[in-house]
């Protein structure tokens, strides 16, 4: 196996990692060798500002530079492997890489989707090691062209499709998702486009990551109730064969003759989010007042750390969600009125965890 951050190499003999990026972004962008290093370390430097105050709104130093923001953007991607987060992904993604093939059956695993792949280094790193990958994300402009050089660039046949007109008749051996589900609306609805693409005795890696969500208008703070819920939301369609902290790796089973719709209906009733009309009458009177008065009222009294709570409240946030939802991956094509509910019932379970937690110290 080619490790991780070697794949990501464009010269495999160069010492200086930061040099080699450098020089890759210079000949997929165009933009000069010394401003692509100028651009590498104002990245750097800006995403650990922003990592060190995850919870404040702080002032970034400019650039300095006369580059868009889709270059800009494209840097980030590549850089991504000198985050403290990025040498994690590495190890994870070389455990997946050995559990896939571990767990390959008779057939054989060939073909291999990175479901919400971004700029493409995953789908680098498996197609160097002898995958046919498709990298799989929404149309993203003059990102998409640099996205492709950079796949022939590294010499690999990898394809770049748009993650939002893929068909359910064609089926893959392996598919790969990993930061995804903490970024997208209808997670149910992902989760089936998944299981649709992948044949049968296929698996599925996937990173659940939604412990760690912190909206910053690419984040969903109700996908925090998705944590820990994946396994049994997969029940009847593919068992989980190995994990590694929050990679899980499943097999699929079952689901190759179902529809889309079917299966995403069916993962709704299993996370409860079908609401009756009942609920829908009783839920705001009886529930929402008196619960987000006792939550604030707690909040003071324990001195919470509010920055992080507020977000969980049912009344403030669904409004951000409404206003933001095209800066989202994934959304359902209308916002109606039991979506909002169903919503609210996962903000309020989030609220309700938090809130058990905040009072535990």
């Amino acid at each position: 196996m080619l490790k991780y951050r070697d794949a990501l190499k464009l010269d495999p003999n160069s010492a200086d990692e930061k040099t080699d990026v450098a020089q890759e972004f210079s000949q997929i962008t165009n933009v000069s060798f010394s401003d692509s290093l100028r651009l590498l370390e104002w990245t750097l430097e800006t995403d650990k500002t922003i990592m060190l105050n995850r919870d404040k709104d702080v002032e970034l130093p400019p650039l300095g530079l006369p580059i868009d923001k889709d270059t800009q953007h494209m840097m980030l991607w590549i850089s991504h492997r000198f985050r403290v987060p990025g040498r994690k992904r590495a190890e994870r993604l070389e455990f997946a890489y050995g559990a896939i093939k571990r767990f390959e059956d008779a057939q054989g695993y060939k073909s291999l989707m990175d479901f919400g792949g971004g700029g493409g280094n995953d789908a680098i790193f498996y197609a160097k090691n002898g995958f046919n990958t498709i990298c799989a994300d929404l149309p993203s402009g003059v990102q998409d062209s640099y996205i492709r050089k950079r796949f022939q660039l590294h010499g690999t046949d990898c394809k770049l499709e748009d993650v939002s007109a893929l068909s359910s008749n064609r089926k893959f051996d392996v598919m790969h998702n990993m930061d995804v589900i903490e970024h997208v609306y209808d997670v149910e609805g992902v989760l089936a486009q998944m299981l649709s693409l992948l044949r049968d005795g296929g698996l599925l890696v996937i990173e659940e990551d939604c412990f760690n969500v912190i909206y910053r208008n690419r984040h969903l703070e109700k996908n925090r109730f998705y944590h820990k819920k994946l396994e049994s939301m997969f029940k009847g369609y593919a068992m989980k064969v190995d994990s590694l902290q929050n990679l899980l790796i499943f097999k699929k089973f079952r689901g190759d003759h179902l529809a889309v719709d079917e299966v995403r209906a069916d993962l709704y009733r299993r996370t409860l989010k079908r609401a009756t009309v009942s609920m829908l009458v009783l839920y705001p009177l009886i529930i929402l007042t008196p619960v987000e008065a006792i939550f604030w009222k707690l909040c003071r009294i324990f001195k919470a750390p509010l920055s992080r709570i507020i977000s969980f409240l049912i009344k403030r946030d669904l409004p951000t969600v409404q206003e933001n939802l095209p800066n989202f991956l994934y959304k359902r094509e209308n916002y109606l009125m039991m979506d909002r509910f169903s919503d609210a019932v996962c903000c309020f379970r989030v609220a309700f965890n938090n809130l058990r937690k905040v009072t535990a110290k």
